[in-house]
């Protein structure tokens, strides 16, 4: 799909602020915080599907991996999106090979729009309303049966910053 009239982002709205009178975003520590949701009856991971949400990392560091936004079968399939060795990715859960990547780190304590999508045979990662990335590699073929935001599984890969309208 093309990106709507406007500024070019795939939204012309910019995510809500935290604290803002007009609502809240998820905000992530970095060492505790995290949130689990219910798999809502997801296809495999090797169907097409779209990932989106606004992220604002709070710092950017090489050698940080920091998950966003994790859907998984325990750990022999999946997909997750975030901060790998430091650049903004999708990669497999299992075998940790990564599907796509940004040629550089999002900027820190800004906002960004990140969407993944995938149609069966390519993975695409958007930033701010650009494809960064498109690349024809095997994806994993388990039906997701869990659904983490800001960690992969509670402990590991936490995410420092903030999250808004995850989809």
């Amino acid at each position: 799909g093309s990106a709507p009239p406007g500024d070019g982002h795939l939204f012309d709205v910019l995510p809500i602020v935290d604290g803002s009178a007009a609502g809240y975003a998820l905000s992530f520590d970095g060492t505790k915080d995290y949130a689990t949701a219910a798999d809502g009856g997801f296809a495999p991971v090797s169907s097409p599907m779209t990932l989106e949400m606004w992220i604002n990392c709070a710092t950017v560091g090489a050698a940080e991996t920091e998950d966003f936004l994790v859907l998984r079968t325990d750990f022999i399939s999946g997909v997750q999106i975030g901060l790998h060795a430091g650049v903004l990715a999708a990669w497999r859960v299992y075998v940790d090979r990564i599907l796509v990547q940004a040629p550089t780190a999002p900027a820190a304590d800004s906002w960004h729009h990140v969407a993944y999508s995938y149609d069966g045979t390519t993975h695409v990662l958007y930033v701010d309303g650009v494809a960064v990335d498109s690349e024809t590699v095997p994806g994993d073929e388990h039906t997701p049966t869990s659904v983490w935001l800001g960690t992969s599984d509670g402990s590991t890969n936490l995410f420092h910053g903030m999250m808004d309208e995850v989809r």
